[in-house]
C-alpha cells in the first residue's frame, strides 16, 4: 500500500496514531552513545510540510532539513533545502518491534530510506513546530524536546 502518507498513515494495528507528521521516528535505539542512528521529525508549514533528518551518534552527527508534498499517486516528493536535491519516496506501514507502537518503511532515497519506529509519547504537542514559514530553529527545538524520552528508552534498553 503506497501512501500519500505524511498526512496520516494507519498502522498494522488499525489506529491513526502512526501519522508521520508531528512524530519522532528512529531507525533504532542505540546500544551505546557511539552507535549511529537516523531519526526524523516532520511538521506542517504554511504551504508545505517540513522536516529534519538527523544522522549520527550522541557524540557526532549531522542533519538535513527538507520539505515534502504529497503527490497524487500516493507518493511523497521530498526536497533537501541545502542542495535542492529532489526525491520521490514511498512510505509503507510495518509491524512495530517490541517497545514501539508504530512502524514505517521508507523507500526511494538512500539517505532517508529504511525502517523507522516510534513510541506513543514521541509526538509534538499541538502547534509545536508548526508555523507560517519554515522555521528551522523551531523544528530542531521540537526534535530536541523529544530527546529525554529517547534517552530514557536508551537506558531501558541497557537493562
Amino acid at each position: 500500500m503506497s501512501l500519500g502518507i505524511l498526512v496520516g498513515v494507519t498502522s498494522c494495528r488499525g489506529s491513526d496514531d502512526s501519522s508521520v507528521t508531528g512524530r519522532l521516528w528512529v531507525s533504532a535505539l542505540p546500544r551505546s552513545p557511539r552507535v549511529p542512528v537516523r531519526s526524523f521529525i516532520t511538521t506542517k508549514a504554511a504551504k508545505d510540510h517540513a522536516g529534519i533528518l538527523i544522522q549520527g551518534s550522541l557524540y557526532r552527527g549531522g542533519y538535513d532539513v527538507f520539505t515534502w508534498k504529497n503527490e497524487a499517486d500516493g507518493r511523497v516528493a521530498l526536497q533537501y533545502l541545502q542542495d535542492q536535491r529532489r526525491h520521490t519516496l514511498t512510505i509503507e506501514p510495518c509491524t512495530p518491534s517490541r517497545g514501539f507502537h508504530a512502524c514505517i518503511d521508507v523507500a526511494g532515497e538512500p539517505t532517508i530510506a529504511g525502517r523507522y519506529q516510534s513510541r506513543k509519547r514521541w509526538v509534538l504537542r499541538r502547534g509545536q513546530g508548526e508555523g507560517d514559514a519554515l522555521d528551522v530553529p523551531t523544528l530542531a527545538a521540537a526534535w530536541a524536546s523529544l530527546q529525554p524520552d529517547v534517552t530514557e528508552a536508551l537506558r531501558e534498553s541497557d537493562r
